[in-house]
C-alpha cells in the first residue's frame, strides 16, 4: 500500500512538472534538466525522474540531485542511475545546498525544478525560498503538517506559519488547507529586476 502511495505521489509530481515544462517558448534546442528533489526518501520520485522525461518535453538529458540529511539510507537500488541521480545528504538550510542550486541555475541551456513532496513544516517554506532566492525554473510543491510552535528562544527561523490551527478553528475551517494558502500567497507574482511574472497554481485533492 505505501508503495503503491508514493509510487502515484511521485507520478503525479513528474505529470506536474511536465506540465510545466510544456508552457511558455519553444526553444529552438533541445535542453538539460536539472530536478532537485527535496527531502527525497530513498528517492522513488528521483528514479522515475531521471528516465520521466525526453525529446516531447525538449529535453535533451536530466540530471537529479536528491537530497535528504539521512546518510544511514540504503540506496543500493539506485546504483545503477548513477548518470542520472545523485545523492547529497545534506541539511535543507545547508551553504551547500545553496552553492549546488546556485551552479545549476548558472549552468548554460538548463533548466532547473525544485520538487518538494510531502515536505514536514517549515521545510515547505524553504522549498519556496530556494526557488525565488536562486530564480528557478519551476516549483512543484505538496507540503505536510503545520509548523511545529516553539517557544521563543528556541525559534530558529521565526513565527511564520504559527497559530494556524486556532485561526482554523475560529474561521471554521481546516488548518492545513489554511497552510497551504499561506504558502502560495508567499509565493511572489513576479522575480527579478526584469519583474519576470511567476505563474502560480494551487491543485486540491478532495
Amino acid at each position: 500500500r505505501t508503495l503503491r502511495k508514493e509510487i502515484t505521489e511521485s507520478m503525479a509530481a513528474i505529470g506536474r512538472v511536465r506540465r510545466e515544462l510544456r508552457k511558455g517558448v519553444k526553444r529552438a534546442e533541445r535542453e538539460r534538466l536539472c530536478v532537485f528533489d527535496l527531502c527525497s526518501g530513498k528517492g522513488l520520485l528521483s528514479a522515475c525522474a531521471g528516465y520521466a522525461f525526453g525529446d516531447d518535453d525538449g529535453i535533451d538529458s536530466v540530471r537529479v540531485h536528491m537530497v535528504d540529511n539521512d546518510s544511514r539510507m540504503k540506496l543500493d537500488h539506485l546504483k545503477s542511475e548513477t548518470e542520472r541521480v545523485t545523492f547529497h545528504a545534506m541539511d535543507m538550510y545547508s551553504s551547500d545546498l545553496d552553492a549546488l542550486v546556485a551552479r545549476e541555475c548558472a549552468a548554460p541551456n538548463t533548466r532547473v525544478v525544485v520538487v518538494g513532496i510531502h515536505l514536514c513544516g517549515e521545510l515547505s517554506r524553504r522549498a519556496i525560498e530556494l526557488f525565488v532566492g536562486h530564480k528557478c525554473d519551476v516549483l512543484v510543491l505538496a507540503p505536510c503538517c503545520l509548523v511545529r510552535e516553539r517557544k521563543s528562544g528556541k525559534r530558529r527561523f521565526g513565527k511564520f506559519g504559527y497559530g494556524l490551527s486556532a485561526a482554523a478553528k475560529r474561521l471554521g475551517t481546516c488548518s492545513s488547507d489554511l497552510w497551504c494558502k499561506l504558502l502560495y500567497d508567499t509565493l511572489p507574482s513576479h522575480v527579478d529586476d526584469d519583474f519576470v511574472r511567476v505563474y502560480k497554481t494551487y491543485d486540491r485533492d478532495e
